[in-house]
């Protein structure tokens, strides 16, 4: 039996992340729905002439995968460090850079899947709007994950964005201008 979680069953991991356990968590939780996202929007291009995106979006899906775990991972030494008196700095850092890594790579598929738009079928119209929904969802989630972990210093004082927190902020904007896109084309062709 695998201790990967992307190796159970879905309802074996809705299951997991309801135990009361901190792991799975929001990281792994951003991963999955961002995974799920690239793997609808996939299907979706599958229809279209975008042999190129789609090849794109199957290597961001597995990325979202890797990030599952990676995102456990660094969590649980994050946990452990702060348990044991080890190096809670750096296990912080890399609990912050997993869902940073996650909002990026679901922002790309999102980028990807609103660039093609206009060539999805428009009988797809709602696989197109629920994986760029999954994907939103998950950029949200993992920038607020991010955010979360980023130290003291790194968010500003006196109202001032420090710039890694200024960089996830500019991420979830992006989605949003992206879903919005998204909405519009698909709206024009309804």
């Amino acid at each position: 039996m695998s201790d990967r979680l992307v190796a159970l069953s879905l309802s074996e991991f809705a299951h997991r992340v309801s135990d009361r356990s901190p792991l799975p968590g929001s990281g792994c939780v951003a991963a999955a729905v961002g995974a799920l996202g690239a793997a609808l929007g996939i299907m979706v291009l599958r229809s279209a002439p975008c042999e190129g995106e789609e090849s794109r979006l199957v290597a961001l899906r597995d990325a979202l995968l890797d990030r599952v775990d990676r995102d456990a991972t660094a969590y649980r030494a994050f946990l452990d460090a702060r348990r044991g008196g080890g190096d809670t700095k750096a296990a912080l850092e890399e609990a912050t850079r997993v869902p940073s890594e996650i909002a990026e790579l679901s922002l790309t598929a999102l980028e990807g899947l609103a660039g093609s738009v206009h060539d999805v079928r428009p009988a797809l119209a709602c696989e197109c709007w629920t994986a760029a929904q999954a994907l939103v969802a998950a950029v949200e989630s993992a920038t607020t994950t991010a955010r979360a972990n980023l130290p003291p210093d790194e968010l500003g004082r006196g109202g001032e964005t420090g710039s890694r927190a200024a960089e996830l902020d500019a991420h979830r904007r992006r989605a949003h201008e992206l879903l919005a896109d998204v909405d519009r084309a698909l709206g024009a062709r309804a």
